[in-house]
């Protein structure tokens, strides 16, 4: 009887089925070792990145003359990307503009046509609303610290206008002293003061009822030119010609302090981070400053700028101070002094471009202004010869860019900005 035996065949070329096994084991305990060192095998996980912040939406806004006899413009640069935000038309002849709290709504005056232009300022081609005034009010300032109400200064008629913001349409006419130039209303919009240059006086108004106050008119110094309001609520009026400050408390609608700067100063500007008051004079070709946290206020320095200064400007974060002044012989030249907020002094000059003078602007108040950026980034100067505005960056005090105005559809040439601010 035969046996029958089984004997392994194995496949040539090919692996027995026990080392097949025994390789699988290998490169698994080699695997687990290497995990067990300190070399890593990098692992490319993505991840999702935090969404940007977005910087806070900041307008510079120009006040732009035209030819005589047609409509001038308003013009927005975008503050993060030093570029144009939007063009605007206005009235004929504007001279002033102010913006409402939380920045709403922008109110021009404009002086050829007796009206008030208001738009949006967030929108690059919203409705333009015009507001007329009485024939020959020639309003030459506009002001508020309210989001009902703009007031509206009117020299032709020795009044201010009161504008009802939800209708835009003249609700009151107040009357005050003789040549009324300049406005400025407390903090808690309860009081309006009216600074008439023509009687060396301020008349005050009780914007609840539109009235003028008991205890007008104010007597202030010789040709009132300016006022602005502290934090506290004083209010502290410019008088140019004998070269003074009136302090008046809306409690009691009285002068209770006078403050000597000098005979010429034309502005001053309120630094609410400091507590301190700017005023330029361009026939002393200085800058006053004043420490209004102390009782009495007073001076801290006298500082020699460029001369011809026509405003200034402060930033937000109290570091430096900003003043433009001008020199026009034939030639417009313009300048800017950087003043150091710590030490009072001035620690650089900025050279703007020199540029033929305009005539438009020979009637202009102020050839330059300027303005600074909320953020404190940007320094604006509204330059009207060279028909545009130059911006300085403050993180090095250069300039770097200057942007013309809107074109003057006759003539293809920019308009003269004569006003800026910023929100």
């Amino acid at each position: 009887m035969a046996t029958l035996t089984h004997s392994k065949q194995e496949t040539p070329g090919l692996m027995p089925i026990h080392s097949y096994c025994k390789l699988a084991l290998a490169l698994a305990l080699a695997l687990f070792c290497a995990g067990c060192g300190d070399t890593f095998r990098p692992v490319a996980t993505p991840l999702t990145g935090a969404a940007p912040d977005p910087k806070p939406f900041h307008l510079a806004v120009t006040v732009n003359v035209n030819t005589p006899g047609n409509p001038g413009s308003n013009m927005s640069i975008n503050v993060s990307g030093d570029s144009r935000f939007s063009s605007v038309p206005v009235g004929i002849n504007p001279v002033h503009a102010a913006i409402l709290p939380g920045g709403l709504r922008v109110y021009v005056a404009n002086q050829g046509d007796n009206t008030v232009s208001s738009y949006a300022p967030s929108t690059q081609a919203g409705p333009v609303t015009t507001t007329q005034l009485p024939a020959g009010a020639a309003p030459n300032f506009v002001h508020s610290t309210e989001t009902a109400n703009v007031y509206v200064s009117m020299p032709g008629l020795n009044s201010v206008g009161v504008i009802a913001v939800g209708a835009n349409v003249l609700k009151a006419t107040v009357p005050v002293g003789t040549n009324p130039v300049a406005l400025a209303e407390t903090p808690d919009g309860k009081h309006v003061y009216s600074v008439n240059n023509g009687d060396n006086t301020v008349t005050g108004i009780n914007t609840p009822n539109d009235s003028v106050s008991p205890q007008s008119p104010i007597a202030v110094g010789a040709s009132p030119v300016w006022a602005v309001v502290s934090s506290t609520g004083g209010v502290y009026v410019l008088n140019s010609g004998d070269g003074t400050i009136s302090v008046i408390d809306p409690g009691v609608d009285a002068v209770v302090a006078t403050l000597t700067v000098a005979p010429g100063a034309n502005y001053e500007f309120f630094d609410s981070r400091l507590n301190r008051l700017y005023v330029t004079n361009p026939v002393a070709n200085t800058v006053t400053v004043l420490d209004l946290s102390q009782s009495p206020n007073v001076v801290l320095a006298t500082v020699p700028v460029a001369p011809g200064p026509l405003s200034v400007t402060a930033l937000a974060d109290g570091t430096r101070a900003y003043v433009v002044s001008s020199q026009v012989s034939g030639t417009a030249n313009g300048t800017v002094s950087v003043i150091d907020t710590t030490s009072n002094r001035v620690t650089k000059t900025i050279a703007l471009p020199a540029v033929p003078a305009a005539a438009v602007c020979t009637s202009a108040r102020f050839r330059l202004s300027t303005a600074s950026s909320p953020d404190s980034t940007k320094v604006y100067v509204a330059n009207c010869d060279a028909g545009g505005t130059s911006i300085i960056r403050t993180s090095d005090d250069t300039l770097v860019n200057t942007l013309p105005a809107p074109m003057t559809p006759t003539f293809g040439v920019p308009q003269n900005p004569v006003w800026v601010f910023t929100q």
